[in-house]
């Protein structure tokens, strides 16, 4: 992510190429990282609406909304980010990322099913934080649960209604 300092030269910047997917998305970063979660939604919007592919750009949305409590909107920018990561290739610890703060959003909303598969997905990518957190509550201890979660865990059921 940017740093928060470069927050006004990313603002100027969108005033001068404000058909560029790029600067809106690190514009959006830096609006996250200085507390102004509602203006990175905007920012991210601006840029999906120029890229609307970019499944970094759903992921970054994602963490706004979930800074916001809005919680289904976060799953639903989560799910659609991991939709697209074939097209955008990421790396294992970025794709990790996501599924953790997936993991994290269905952790808030109770699925604990759906949490459990994002976190073991996750670890077996590499990244364990969400996994030891959720064992540390007594939670995700079924290795039953840990058997070809990937698949299923990065595709999600079109038809979730939660």
């Amino acid at each position: 992510m940017v740093s928060a300092s470069s927050l006004s030269t990313l603002e100027q910047a969108s005033l001068l190429l404000p058909e560029s997917a790029a600067v809106w998305l690190l514009l959006a970063e830096a609006q996250l990282q200085s507390g102004l979660p509602q203006r990175s939604i905007d920012s991210c919007t601006e840029c999906l609406r120029l890229a609307p592919t970019l499944g970094r750009a759903r992921y970054i949305r994602a963490l706004a909304h979930l800074r916001l409590q809005q919680l289904a909107l976060a799953e639903g920018d989560l799910n659609a980010s991991l939709a697209h990561h074939q097209n955008e290739a990421p790396k294992n610890d970025a794709l990790a990322a996501r599924l953790r703060a997936r993991g994290a959003v269905r952790m808030l909303r109770r699925d604990m099913a759906g949490m459990c598969e994002d976190f073991f997905t996750a670890c077996a990518l590499g990244d364990c934080e969400g996994l030891v957190l959720a064992r540390e509550q007594h939670q995700c201890t079924d290795m039953d649960g840990a058997h070809d979660v990937q698949t299923s865990a990065i595709n999600p059921k079109t038809e979730d209604t939660r």
